[in-house]
């Protein structure tokens, strides 16, 4: 079989194997780096779970809002400017509901992480070196990867807004005396949403074109 150089000289199937093996380097780094990100959670939700009151306090609640908040924000803005509304973040901690808080603050990090860490995994899987191979790699087996993944992103995602809302909600509730009707900064789920959608788009195309692929060789 003859194989086309690319323009560097080097056959385009071996150029285009070392880019994607590149590509698995790439997903495998991300792939640890959300796995330190849970442990580093863990961490600070345990640290959190056992630290006192006092004032050397480390570590507390975040991403809240009080609704009455002064601010003094003279000599912040332009002339001209008018201040419509202050909303302001704060990181809260009660020492006689800590316990409470550090299983409230799991459910602010820890869908997201395990979305994001479940869906590196399985495109890790897809990139793996020894599926460089065009049969490899259009195979009803990256068509049923890519659907996890998609399912993965796309329920994590919401499952992760929803828990963050109740989280907060309940957080403020235990910290806050006044608090607005959403009570803090929400995880955002589009681009979960946009990003698992994708992974069906491009399960979708592959399945159809297996296929395709299969229809043409019964026909031969």
């Amino acid at each position: 079989m003859n194989v086309s150089p690319g323009r560097s000289g080097v056959p385009a199937v071996v150029a285009g194997n070392r880019w994607f093996g590149r590509l698995h380097g790439v997903v495998v780094l991300l792939l640890i780096g959300s796995g330190l990100a849970l442990l580093s959670g863990l961490l600070a939700t345990v640290v959190l779970a056992l630290q006192g009151g006092g004032t050397n306090v480390d570590y507390g609640f975040p991403g809240l809002w009080p609704a009455e908040v002064e601010a003094d924000l003279d000599g912040g803005l332009t002339p001209g400017t008018q201040v419509v509304r202050t909303m302001v973040e704060v990181t809260a901690y009660n020492p006689g509901d800590r316990v409470t808080i550090a299983a409230l603050f799991v459910l602010t990090w820890l869908p997201t992480a395990l979305t994001v860490f479940l869906a590196l995994f399985w495109l890790s899987r897809i990139t793996l070196p020894g599926g460089f191979r065009d049969n490899a790699l259009f195979s009803f087996r990256t068509v049923i990867l890519l659907r996890r993944i998609g399912k993965v992103l796309v329920l994590g995602s919401l499952v992760a807004v929803a828990l963050d809302f109740v989280a907060k909600t309940a957080a403020a509730h235990i910290l806050l005396q006044d608090r607005y009707l959403i009570p803090g900064t929400i995880v955002s789920p589009l681009f979960g949403l946009a990003a698992g959608v994708g992974g069906f788009v491009v399960a979708e195309v592959i399945r159809r074109g297996l296929e395709m692929l299969d229809e043409l060789q019964g026909t031969i």
